[in-house]
């Protein structure tokens, strides 16, 4: 059996992409220390429900990113789905070129079957970023 397989076997079923859900990291308190970085997920307002008990993290409406936005934020890691609430990955990228922002963006997406197509081109919307998949099993 593959790596691969044997990781998402044993990867537990909450913070997946569901249908009309924006992807939630899974936190366990150990990792809230001091060093944890500052992340900033961009979600649909609806959605933020579902996100409310992740403390210490920022969450933004893809139409409401702007500079002052990622400013106070001032994040270290910016993360999306690769589609949500008519906005794409590409869109973002895009918002987070022009608001400034020079860090790591991670999109959330289940696998694709041609990923690194669509990695050239959300990457081309924002070329300044360090931007990558962050794979989620479905």
């Amino acid at each position: 059996m593959a790596m691969r397989d044997r990781a998402q076997m044993t990867m537990p079923q909450t913070g997946l992409l569901d249908a009309g859900r924006t992807p939630v990291v899974p936190f366990s308190s150990r990792w809230a220390t001091k060093s944890m970085p500052n992340v900033l997920i961009i979600t649909r307002s609806r959605d933020r429900d579902l996100l409310q008990d992740l403390s210490g993290m920022m969450f933004v409406d893809p139409g409401d990113l702007t500079a002052a936005v990622i400013g106070r934020a001032a994040p270290d890691l910016v993360v999306s789905a690769l589609i949500s609430g008519g906005h794409d990955a590409c869109d973002m990228a895009s918002a987070l070129q022009t608001a400034g922002y020079r860090g790591r963006y991670r999109v959330a997406t289940g696998p694709l079957p041609h990923p690194g197509l669509v990695l050239d081109e959300v990457r081309a919307a924002g070329p300044d970023i360090d931007i990558d998949f962050l794979e989620w099993p479905i």
